[in-house]
């Protein structure tokens, strides 16, 4: 058997050193070039069902014989948004929690049925959004602007969001063939992300809250921006 003389030991060892020292690199640096590697599952798809059909008992959503339907999904805009703001470091301390990007989404409908349920959490388990799609002829009442927003104020006070918290934003009134919608917006006081405010929504259809949702509110400047850009670039991939 060919000893190894010294510079074959030399070269061994140095590649050691390359190995352990590349090792070492990838193992405090992969986290922050590839954030989805550091999403904490506290609930997996099974669960996350689990969690959204017993929000929508606690309504008095029935879903008992409705077909499901989930995915993974990740708000794309809030995550470039806050990288390239904030710089990745930064930002992956913000998004999964401050800001929920990704999440499990969910939806709970019938064949040939308009109405359905759907519902988003975090892989954390906290809840993003729910809402109750009606048809456009569903009925209900027709509630003023004052009505309709006591009805979206005590949605929020209950999910720990009080009018001390929040600064009304919009009030869009949309009219419905046998009842009235109401859409607010609210936003978080105090908390901005660069040029980007949390906001939070509840929808009022008839005299019930139908829709509830927390998101990342990016300036449209830049939210044009970003779209023209993905559009460059989805027609440069199909060349």
């Amino acid at each position: 058997m060919e000893q190894l003389d010294r510079r074959d030991r030399r070269f061994l060892a140095a590649s050691a050193v390359v190995i352990v020292l590349g090792a070492a690199i990838t193992g405090a640096l992969f986290r922050r070039a590839f954030p989805e590697a550091s999403i904490e599952f506290r609930v997996n798809r099974t669960q996350a069902r689990a969690l959204g059909e017993k929000l929508l008992s606690e309504r008095g959503r029935d879903v008992a014989g409705a077909r499901y339907a989930g995915e993974f999904d990740v708000d794309d805009a809030a995550k470039v948004y806050l990288e390239r703001e904030l710089g990745l470091e930064r930002a992956s301390l913000i998004y999964g929690r401050e800001v929920k990007i990704w999440q499990w989404r969910m939806r709970w409908f019938r064949s040939g049925v308009k109405a359905e349920e759907r519902v988003a959490v975090s892989p954390l388990g906290a809840l993003i959004d729910y809402r109750s799609v009606l048809p456009e002829d569903a009925p209900g009442a027709r509630l003023n602007e004052a009505e309709a927003r006591a009805l979206a104020l005590r949605e929020l006070a209950g999910r720990g969001l009080g009018p001390d918290v929040l600064t009304p934003v919009e009030a869009t009134p949309v009219a419905r063939p046998n009842r009235s919608d109401w859409r607010f917006v609210f936003e978080k006081k105090g908390v901005r992300y660069a040029d980007a405010t949390l906001r939070y929504e509840a929808t009022v259809s008839g005299d019930r809250v139908t829709a509830y949702g927390e998101f990342l509110h990016v300036p449209e400047a830049w939210t044009r921006d970003y779209q023209r850009l993905r559009s460059r670039n989805e027609a440069a991939g199909r060349t």
